[in-house]
C-alpha cells in the first residue's frame, strides 16, 4: 500500500473516531436533561429588579408576561441568544428584538409556544410595540399598559383583584381578556382606544369605567361595564 494510501485511510478512520466520540458525548448530554421540564430548551437570566416592562418585539417571537418573584428575570431559548438585546434603566426592563431575527407564526396562545419569558415580581407599567404576547397579573394596587404598533396580547386571569387599571392602545393593536378565565374585579378602568385598535373587555367586572372611542378604534364591553360606563368618543 502506497504511504499516501495510508495516510488518506488513517485520516478517514480518525474523522469517523471522531465524529462517532462527539455524537456520543452530545447524546450523552442530551440524555441528562429533564425533558420534564417544559423550558428545558431555555436560558435564565435571574435577579433582574424592574417594576416596568418596555418591550419591541419587531413582530418576530412571540413571548409571556408571567408573575414569578423568585424567577424574577427573563428566560428565552438558545436559538435567540443573538437577537435578544436587554437592559435596566430607572427601574424599566427594556427588551428590543432584532428585526433580522427569524419570523414566526403565531400559534394558540400558551407558554409553551413563546420564545421569551418575562418573570416579574412587581408590575407597575407594561409598554409593548409590535409585538405578539400574553400576560398573567396577580392581585395588585395599579397597572398602565400601552400597546403601540401591529400588537398583540391576551390579558389572563384566575380571579385577580386591581384598584385601578389604565389602558391605552394606538395603531393596529389588539388587547383581549381571556374569557375562559375568572373575571378580574376592577375599582376604576380608564381605557383609550385609537387608530384602528381593538379591545375585548368580556371578563372585566369594574366599579367605575372611563372609554374613550378615537378614529376606526373597537371595543367589545359586557353589562357590567356598560353600567359603571362614562364614554368619550371623538
Amino acid at each position: 500500500m502506497k504511504k499516501s494510501t495510508f495516510l488518506l485511510l488513517s485520516l478517514i478512520v480518525l474523522l469517523c473516531a471522531g465524529f462517532l466520540l462527539f455524537s456520543l458525548i452530545l447524546k450523552k448530554q442530551y440524555g441528562v436533561i429533564d425533558k420534564t421540564d417544559e423550558f428545558w430548551e431555555f436560558k435564565l437570566k435571574k435577579d433582574l429588579n424592574f417594576s416596568n416592562i418596555n418591550v419591541d418585539g419587531g413582530n418576530s417571537i412571540y413571548f409571556s408576561i408571567v408573575n414569578k418573584p423568585e424567577n424574577e428575570g427573563i428566560m428565552y431559548k438558545e436559538e435567540f441568544n443573538d437577537y435578544i438585546d436587554y437592559n435596566i434603566k430607572n427601574d424599566t426592563l427594556f427588551i428590543k428584538i432584532n428585526k433580522k431575527s427569524k419570523k414566526i407564526k403565531l400559534k394558540s396562545i400558551r407558554k409553551k409556544d413563546a420564545s421569551l419569558i418575562i418573570f416579574y415580581d412587581t408590575l407597575k407599567s407594561l409598554i409593548i410595540k409590535n409585538s405578539f404576547s400574553d400576560i398573567s397579573l396577580k392581585n395588585q394596587k395599579k397597572i398602565n399598559i400601552i400597546l403601540n404598533g401591529k400588537s398583540d396580547i391576551e390579558v389572563k386571569s384566575i380571579g385577580e383583584n386591581i384598584d385601578s387599571l389604565s389602558i391605552n392602545t394606538y395603531d393596529s393593536s389588539i388587547l383581549m381578556f381571556n374569557s375562559k378565565c375568572r373575571s378580574f374585579n376592577i375599582d376604576h378602568l380608564s381605557l383609550i382606544v385609537s387608530d384602528s385598535s381593538y379591545v375585548s373587555l368580556i371578563n372585566i367586572v369594574p366599579d367605575k369605567t372611563f372609554l374613550k372611542l378615537n378614529d376606526n378604534a373597537r371595543a367589545i364591553l359586557n353589562s357590567n361595564i356598560v353600567n359603571s360606563l362614562s364614554i368619550e368618543s371623538k
